[in-house]
């Protein structure tokens, strides 16, 4: 049989391990979401085709 503390232990230390994990990811997020660029227009939202205007829908066959 396997001893309860020890099965108590191995989970904290795994519990620990995910929070740090999130906690982790969730400071990545928020950092990049505060550096990063903000730009916001009519021309961020059209594609750039290597200077063309473009021709139409790309979802046209």
């Amino acid at each position: 049989m396997h001893e309860p503390t020890g099965l108590i232990a191995h989970n904290w230390g795994f519990a620990i391990f995910l929070l740090g994990v999130v906690g982790l990811c969730a400071f990545m997020l928020g950092v990049s979401s505060l550096l990063g660029s903000k730009a916001w227009g009519r021309s961020k939202n059209e594609p750039f085709e290597s200077g063309m205007l473009p021709t139409g829908s790309a979802r046209l066959r």
